[in-house]
């Protein structure tokens, strides 16, 4: 009985180490979007986020893809899209030893106003460091319905476009206006304290302007937020409570911008008001 007992000791030492070592490969098997110091010798080639209605078929082609000039050690483009300011599906695609990536996904189509935002990033490993290079691209399409046929456009090109956006946009404007009251009321915030805008407006022309800092902090703390969002979304949002909600339905984040830290604002699909808080290092 004793030398049973030792061989289950053993035995039970041996698995211990086998998930020790196997269990660190199986969390980490998943890239993330991570800051590194960039390479100035590396540049993107193409960075892009497409909407399209095909209206043969009645639905949506949603296309992401990036091109780099130098082979990465990780290529990962991440995507999210939103219909009425609601998240409806994402994208993250990623490969080793790359130079392009390259996905599609098709859905049917319904009106209302589509925004989808894209993070690529390049990880690139060289003289024994670690470089990043990291790119932002966007879309939108709005889809109406007119006399049995749908009708889509990225811009107002008429007057009837003009409604139909407007419609759209004022919508939307009422539903982030009441999850700001909302926010403000729960967690003790003042809004006027802050730039507030939401992460659509976040653009790679946009980041100098809206960050009060030089374009260097900009970007990073632009990456670290995207960073932030990924592993948020892919976990599933935390709310108050300490339960995780799933990130499809919930609303996309608002962003409020202070001279030393960036609050993020998002309700779930279930009505919960989440404030996540960013310090500018």
């Amino acid at each position: 009985m004793r030398k049973k007992g030792l061989i289950i000791v053993v035995l039970a030492a041996c698995a211990a180490c086998v998930l020790f070592l196997v269990y660190p490969f199986i969390f980490s098997a998943r890239p993330s979007i991570t800051f590194f110091p960039e390479n100035g010798g590396v540049h993107y080639q193409a960075a892009a986020t497409g909407l399209e209605l095909d209206p043969a078929t009645g639905t949506i082609n949603w296309t992401v893809g990036s091109e780099i000039d130098h082979r990465a050690y990780l290529m990962q483009d991440f995507s999210l899209l939103y219909k009425n300011n609601r998240l409806i599906a994402m994208i993250n695609h990623w490969e080793r030893n790359a130079t392009t990536l390259w996905q599609k996904k098709q859905f049917q189509a319904s009106p209302g106003c589509y925004q989808s935002l894209s993070v690529h990033e390049a990880e690139i490993h060289s003289g024994g460091r670690i470089y990043g290079k990291t790119e932002l691209s966007e879309d939108q399409l709005f889809i109406g319905w007119d006399q049995a046929h749908f009708v889509s456009f990225k811009a107002a090109a008429s007057k009837k476009e003009t409604e139909l956006s407007s419609q759209y946009k004022n919508r939307i404007a009422f539903t982030r206006a009441e999850l700001l009251r909302k926010a403000s009321k729960k967690y003790g915030f003042n809004p006027g304290a802050y730039q507030i805008f939401p992460l659509f407006e976040l653009t790679p022309s946009s980041v100098r302007t809206l960050f009060p800092f030089n374009r260097d902090k900009a970007w990073r703390i632009t990456v670290q937020l995207w960073e932030g969002i990924y592993k948020t979304f892919l976990q599933g949002i935390e709310t108050s409570s300490g339960r995780y909600e799933p990130a499809v339905g919930s609303s996309m984040p608002l962003l409020l911008i202070a001279g030393d830290h960036l609050l993020i604002v998002i309700e779930t699909s279930r009505g919960d008001v989440v404030l996540l808080k960013q310090v500018f290092n």
